[in-house]
């Protein structure tokens, strides 16, 4: 029984009461997804590395979910096996 980045999203929104019939795509931010020339995606490992990061600033309230799911479960080993730690920062 393997948590999905899916089932993650829509446990965070109830708990805030939010009912989403929809499920938005994700943004995979340190995941290697290239688009390819028959439009499928592709899996490869991250590129990404320890203290890699990112900055969005907010222009209008929302609510930010955020689901750091391992891969861990195709052919392809993205992030070697295991799931790290994860920093997240929100200034008001």
């Amino acid at each position: 029984d393997h948590r999905s980045c899916r089932g993650n999203f829509l446990e965070a929104t109830r708990e805030i009461g939010l009912d989403m019939p929809v499920v938005p795509d994700p943004v995979n931010l340190f995941q290697n997804t290239p688009a390819q020339a028959d439009g499928s995606l592709a899996l490869f490992e991250t590129q990404s590395r320890p203290g890699d990061s990112i900055t969005f600033r907010a222009e209008m309230d929302l609510v930010f979910v955020l689901t750091a799911c391992s891969a861990d479960l195709g052919e392809i080993n993205v992030n070697g096996g295991k799931s790290t730690p994860l920093r997240i920062d929100v200034i008001p």
